[in-house]
This record gives C-alpha cells, structure tokens and sequence, in this order.
C-alpha cells in the first residue's frame, strides 16, 4: 500500500514541476532564487516550501493555511535566507552566499483549490581569490600613490592572485580601457599577469591603473588600483625680449620664465658661454611657474654675444632646455642707392633693363626694405616690368614715366632711415604731349599760330611741318623752335588750303613714333537752327525746342530772345551753351510771343529762326462735375483757339508753297545744268555794266525762303555749285575792280541773276580783304533790292 502512494506521489510530483533554472553566485555577495509559478496570491496559496537536494526536510516554509500570505508563517533552517512572498515571481534570497550554498533547490506551492505546483532551480558558487597583489619590478607590493617615477624611464609590475574556484583571469585596465589581458597560471593556485609601459611621458602623471580577477562571463571578483606618481622635465623656457631696443650705455632688463617641471626647475644665466650669477630668481607658487629676472649693463662689446637662460629638473638627467639670443647695439639704418654692374648712368635709353640695389648697413637688421619713387609706393608690377624684393630693383623695358627719383627705405627697432634720391634719368625719343589744342579754326588769308609740344629726352629736339590738304600735301617751313616745342606759322590762301597738320621731332634716340596732328578747319559764324517747335504749353510757360545747326568750326552757344507780340518789347533774353532748347516761365498767361532763336560762335551769330507762341488763358470760373453741362465759353478764349487755328491753316499752306517752290527748282535744275558755262559767260559780260552785278547760276542751289520785314525773299546758297558760280563772278567783279554798297550797308556786293533779271544784296561768311577763294557756305544770304 505504501508502495502504490509512493509512486503516485511521485508521478503527480513530475507532473507538476517546471524546467530546471541555473544561477551563478559569487562566495560573500547575494542571489535570489526565483520560485516561478503559474498561480500567484494573497488568498489562494496555502503553503510554500523550499527544499535543497534531496532533504526531505525544507529550508524555508510560509505557511498561510490558516491566514492570508501577508499573515503567514515565516520558517528558515538558516538566517542567511529569507523570502518576500509579495513579489512577482516569488525569490528566495541568499544573503551572503557560502561555498557549500551551492547545489539543486526545488520549489514547492501547495494551494488552497488547487492541486500542488513545483519548480526546480541550480546555484552555482563561485569563490573568489583570495588576495591580489601588485608587485614592482623588485618584488615591492605596490598600492594606491606609487612612485614617482622620471619622464621618459619604464614602468614594470606584475598582478598576482591566489586562490579562488575556479582560477580567475587577470586583466590590466587603464582609464576603462583594456590595456593587458595575457595572464598565465602557476602552481598552488596562482595566477600571474605582468605589465610594462616603456618612455612614460607627461600623458602618464597620475595615471590609474588597475589590475582585475574576473570569471568567463567578465564578472569582476577582485581588483587593486595604483596611481602613477612622476618627476617631470621643464616643458619650456622662454627668455623674453624686451619691447625696447637694447643701447648702447643703458641696462637691459631681461626676464626668463620656466613651466612643466616636477619639481620646480632651475634657471641659470649664461653670457658668451659663461655662467652669469647676479640674477633674481622667484617661484609662483600657485603654478610650476618659475620666473628669474637679469639685470644686465649692455656695452658696445656685448654686441652679437650671446645671453642664454637655461632651465632643468635636478633630478632628471639630461632635462636641460635653453633659449637665447644675440645681444646687438642698435643704431638707425643706412642707406646708399647703387646701379647694378656694368651700368652706366648716362647711358640708359628708353626700352633696356635697369637694376638698383639699396646697400644697407645697420644693426640690428632691417626689418624691411620698400621703395618709392617720386615719394609713391613702390610695389611689385610685373605686368608692368617691376619688381621690388627687399634690397632689389628691377625695372623691365624702361620707358620715359620710369624716369625720376627713386629712393629706398628701411626699419630697424630704432626706426626708419631713407636714402637720399635717386634719379633715374631715361632717354626716349620725342612723343607728342597730352591735353594740347589739336583743332584750329582760321578764315582765309588769316595767319594763325599752331604750338606744337614734344616730350622727349635730351629736349633739344629738330622738329617737322608737314600740312595735308584735300588737294595736296607740302612741308612747312615757315615755324621756329625752342627745345622741346616748335610753333608754325600758317595762311589758308584758298578753300584747299584746309585740313591736318602734322609735326614730327627727332633727338639723338631717334624719330618721334607718332607725330602730333592739328585739324586746320575753316571758321565762321554757325549756320542757323532750324524745326523749331514748342511744347508743353501752359498759363504760364513755353518750352521751345529746336535743331542745331552747323558750328562752322568753332564752339557755339544759343539764344533766345521773347518779344511780346502786341507791345513788341523784349520781354525775355535766354542762352544755352550746350543746345538749343529753352524753357521760359513766368509769362502771362492768354498772350501771344514771337520768339527769336539764333546761334553764335566766335564769328558772329547766325541767322534767326522766328516762331509765334502763345500761353493759355485762365478758365474763368471753376465747375463741378454736376454743372459740366453748363459750361460756357467766354470769348477771349474763342478767339484764342480761332488764332490757334488760323496759325495752323497759315502754316499749312506755307508748307505746301515751299515744296512747290521747291519742285519749281528741281525742274530748272535739269534745265539750266547744260547751260552752266553759258551762263557764267553771261554773267562775266554783266558784270561789266554799272550795275555792278555778279551773276551765278543758281541750278544746284538749294534755296531756303522766309519773309522779311521789308518783303523781300531771303535766298541762302548752300551747294557749291552756287559757291563756285558767285566766286567767279566776284573775281570779276573784284578785278575790275568795281564794289556797289547799297543802303543800310547790309553787304558789299551786288549779286545779279541773270534768268530772272533781280539784283540780290549778298552777305559773305568771310572779312571783305579775304573774299577769295570762296568756299560751300560762304555766300549765306541773297535779298532782293
């Protein structure tokens, strides 16, 4: 019978237990064991028990039977466990873990309307070394500060552990960072891992470094830290400069400043290689800074000694560190400005290469060398043939703006020095010179002067006329000269003796490349403006505007002159020497002006060009929109626009007559062609009667009609046909010589038609002594008398 429940027992037991669980702890630290069933409470568990191996007795019992969990009976066979049965899953904990603690623990959860539950789990105990040590080079155990040790020696040490289940492994480990993890094993349980960092450097001054005994899974069982203490070498020494210059007679205070040494440094002074002991030394506390300070009397024999201050670690060997530099005695550069060999200074011509060196003496040494010339910067241009480099000057391909003075400047502590100039002196043939009068405007048989200005060097220069007409081309000899300049003297005899006028130089370098060239033009007054509008009428402003005409080779201006038209007086008298238009203001408003345009040059002016304009009147009362239909117009301003209306149809048909005038000429133009030399023929035969008439054909003339206050029509030549016709019956008539001046002296000659049979009185662009020759323009006006 007992056989038979046994059995059932056993059945129902392997029925209910979970998977087999394994924990890992550590001999002296903790473990909790974890009873990991399916059905958890406060009201529904009635009993737990904790077995270890095959005891049939428990280790631990809560017993809630006849309480809740919370109330239950707590039952340990051993202080070190204990269970929280109000955690998920329940653990009992092992608190600290002995090496016998280790082996198979078994769960068991009987509940209240439930059938039994049984969990199984494994621990495993490790136990650790038991010790570590860390052994220097000599066997000394080694622990927390260790040292020190010199900068740049070796550290050798060797971790060692004894003991422990199983063997540990040993690692060495540096700022969490692996650094050495070849261990061995030895006998008696040891275990050996030695360490070695070559060259410490500064890097490595309190260095932790820490030997580990670890399980595979790199659980850390045991470890030791040691701290590398170190004697440092000085890291650097500077001897500070002074700001100012060391003289001659006066004390050089001199500092030397030392840092990075462990412990402090010392400082020595050397002078030529020789220890200098009068020297005070300090030491900032606060810092590895030390400081030491040297009065020194500075003579003219220290110059280019030198003064050292050296700074080492007593204790390191080898830590010597120096710096130092050369004592000088200052004074202000001096400078001497040279050509380079094989130069001569008279010699250089426009075109050759040029080399000036700055012979400096000076000490201490410059600083910098810069040139100038004529007192400018002087700076590298190699495009154009310059280069400056310190003490050098090369000037490429010399050409006449290299010539001048040149001067080399140079610092040193005690300041800046300059050499005297000098001149560079360049010969280069004759070039015409800038910004000379190049146009001249002259009249017939009037002397005019032309300057011409060559630069060149040497200035004594042999000059060259030569004029270049339309018809011909001469030299001038009529000219003097005076170094660098030569003035002509010239006479345009006839219309061909106009155009350009060139001069040439040479010295002893050669030719001039370009010549200078002046525009000989003929001169007279402007020709007279012409379409003259006006815009932009207002009540009180006119703006007129009209089109140049020629300036017949000298500047003009315009003017305008506003005559009112009913009083006839001269309201208004503007100029424009730039074009003609014109804006006038303030006129009243409503009235009529006839407004006189003409031009001026040093001739004379031109002809007037007359036009009529009026400004508007002023509304006589003001409407609203409301009233627009009852606008009424007051009669001033119906005769305005009457007026308006009949200048336009007056304008209109004077337009229409011109052009048929102008169609009327074209025809006789045709006709009269072929009997051109009939006609001068005719006109040589009239000219000899009292009349004094000239007589031209006017077949090519292109004749321009306006209204004089006299009646009379105005016949303005343009064309050189009829220039030509009127110059030879004037030659005629001037040999003869007969001159008819009518009344008013308006002109000095008496022009005959001979188709129509008019005398005309002519006015000549030209003086009355230079008549001949006649050129296109001369004749400007012909009115019947």
């Amino acid at each position: 019978m007992r056989i038979e429940l046994t059995l059932i027992l056993v059945h129902l037991i392997s029925d209910t237990t979970r998977t087999l669980s394994e924990y890992v702890g550590i001999v002296g630290k903790s473990v909790a064991l974890e009873c990991n069933t399916s059905l958890w409470g406060d009201s529904i568990v009635s009993l737990i028990l904790w077995y270890k191996g095959s005891q049939g007795i428990p280790i631990y019992s809560v017993d809630s039977r006849t309480s809740t969990l919370t109330l239950s009976k707590h039952t340990s066979i051993d202080q070190r466990f204990y269970l929280n049965p109000s955690t998920l899953p329940p653990k009992l904990v092992i608190d600290p873990i002995r090496e016998n603690d280790e082996g198979d623990y078994r769960c068991r959860v009987d509940y209240k309307n439930d059938r039994t539950q049984h969990y199984s789990t494994k621990l495993s105990v490790i136990v650790p070394p038991k010790e570590m040590v860390i052994l220097s080079n000599q066997g000394k155990i080694l622990d927390g500060i260790t040292g020190p040790y010199d900068e740049g020696s070796s550290f050798v040490a060797t971790c060692e552990t004894h003991g422990g289940k199983p063997l540990p492994m040993l690692s060495w480990w540096s700022g969490g960072h692996l650094v050495d993890a070849d261990f061995s094993y030895g006998v008696d349980g040891r275990v050996r891992n030695p360490f070695r960092m070559s060259s410490l450097s500064r890097r490595d001054f309190m260095r932790e470094i820490e030997c580990k005994a670890s399980t595979a899974n790199h659980t850390v069982l045991l470890k030791r830290t040691i701290f590398l203490d170190m004697r440092l070498k000085p890291l650097k020494v500077n001897l500070i400069k002074p700001e100012k210059p060391f003289i001659s007679g006066q004390k050089a205070e001199l500092e030397c400043l030392t840092f990075g040494s462990k412990p402090r440094a010392r400082l020595k002074w050397w002078k030529n290689g020789r220890e200098y002991i009068h020297a005070i030394e300090r030491l900032n506390t606060d810092t590895n800074f030390t400081i030491s300070r040297l009065t020194l009397p500075v003579t003219t024999e220290d110059n280019g000694k030198y003064i050292s201050c050296r700074s080492d670690n007593p204790d390191i060997h080898g830590s010597v560190i120096e710096d130092g530099f050369k004592l000088v005695v200052h004074y202000l550069p001096q400078l001497t400005i040279n050509l380079g060999a094989n130069i001569k200074r008279d010699s250089i011509k426009e075109g050759g290469d040029v080399y000036l060196e700055c012979s400096v003496k000076a000490n201490p040494r410059v600083d910098e060398i810069l040139w100038t010339f004529e007192n400018e910067p002087l700076r590298t241009n190699k495009s154009a043939g310059i280069i400056a480099s310190n003490q050098s000057l090369v000037l490429q391909r010399v050409k006449r703006n290299h010539r001048g003075h040149y001067r080399c400047l140079a610092r040193n502590q005690l300041g800046q020095s300059t050499s005297d100039p000098f001149f560079l002196r360049v010969k280069y043939p004759p070039r015409c010179q800038m910004n000379q009068k190049t146009v001249y405007a002259t009249a017939r048989n009037e002397l005019v002067n032309i300057t011409c200005a060559m630069d060149a060097d040497p200035v004594d220069l042999q000059f060259r006329w030569r004029m270049n007409a339309s018809s011909a081309s001469a030299e001038i000899d009529s000219f003097q000269s005076n170094g660098s300049s030569s003035v002509a003297f010239y006479m345009a005899r006839s219309r061909y003796g106009f155009g350009i006028m060139s001069c040439s130089a040479s010295n002893e370098i050669g030719p001039s490349i370009d010549n200078c060239n002046f525009s000989i033009n003929p001169a007279g007054p402007p020709e007279k403006v012409s379409n003259c509008i006006t815009t932009n009428h207002s009540m009180t402003s006119i703006h007129i505007e009209c089109l140049a005409g020629d300036q017949n080779g000298l500047k003009q201006s315009f003017h305008l002159e506003v005559y009112n038209s009913f009083t006839h007086t001269l309201e208004r008298n503007i100029s424009n020497p730039i074009k003609p238009t014109f804006m006038i203001s303030d006129l009243n408003s409503g009235t009529s002006y006839s407004l006189s345009v003409y031009s001026s040059n040093a001739k004379g002016p031109s002809l007037s060009y007359t036009l009529v304009a009026a400004t508007l009147g002023e509304p006589e009362r003001q409407m609203s929109p409301e009233t627009i239909d009852q606008v009424t117009f007051s009669s001033t301003f119906i005769i305005l626009i009457a007026t308006v209306i009949f200048l336009v149809c007056i304008s209109i048909i004077l337009i229409l007559a011109i052009r048929h005038r102008k169609e009327i000429h074209n025809r006789r133009y045709k006709q009269q062609q072929q009997q051109q030399q009939q006609q001068i023929q005719k006109s040589h035969s009239a000219k000899d009667q009292d009349q004094s008439c000239v007589s031209t054909s006017n077949s090519t003339c292109d004749h321009h009609h306006n209204q004089d206050d006299d009646g009379f029509d105005t016949v303005k030549s343009k064309t050189t046909s009829d220039a030509l016709n009127i110059e030879n019956a004037v030659f005629e008539m001037k040999n003869r010589p007969i001159k008819t001046f009518p009344q008013g002296g308006k002109s000095d000659y008496i022009f005959c038609h001979p188709q129509e049979n008019h005398r005309y009185q002519i006015t000549l662009n030209i003086p009355r002594d230079q008549l001949l020759p006649l050129m296109d323009g001369d004749v400007t006006q012909a009115t019947p008398v």
